[in-house]
């Protein structure tokens, strides 16, 4: 199945030309609303090629859900007279059906989207468990 249910990567494919690549910076907003840097402006990049089919990817929505609608922001950071005409933009998106696992470093499982309600409510409950367990074995002693 091609089903993707939560994004391991993206990657925007794109074509363009510009006549100074390195005064670009692209943004790319998630279905989610999760803003991620994807490029930023390069001083030393001259270039005038553009970037042709060129593939940017980032794993900055790790976890996401990756239905509705997402949003490719490009812009010139000089705002000199440099000129471009984007040929096409292409999101292509890389996950899982089931929620990938994933071990944190402290051992404990990540948590992700809807999960993460359910689990924060558990952990504060234990929490809550174990003051009242200590304080309680506090007064015994």
């Amino acid at each position: 199945s091609n089903e993707i249910n939560f994004i391991e990567h993206v990657q925007i494919e794109l074509d363009m030309e510009y006549t100074k690549r390195g005064d670009l910076a692209i943004n790319l907003t998630s279905a989610m609303g999760v803003r991620t840097m994807i490029l930023q402006e390069r001083p030393l990049d001259s270039s005038k090629d553009g970037f042709h089919k060129w593939k940017f990817m980032s794993v900055h929505s790790w976890g996401e859900k990756p239905a509705g609608t997402w949003k490719v922001k490009v812009r010139d950071m000089k705002g000199t007279d440099n000129t471009g005409t984007i040929k096409s933009a292409r999101l292509i998106i890389h996950g899982t059906k089931e929620i990938p696992h994933h071990v944190t470093e402290s051992g404990g499982q990540r948590v992700y989207n809807d999960e993460y309600n359910k689990v924060k409510d558990e952990r504060d409950e234990r929490r809550k468990n174990a003051v009242h367990l200590e304080k309680f074995t506090q007064g015994l002693f």
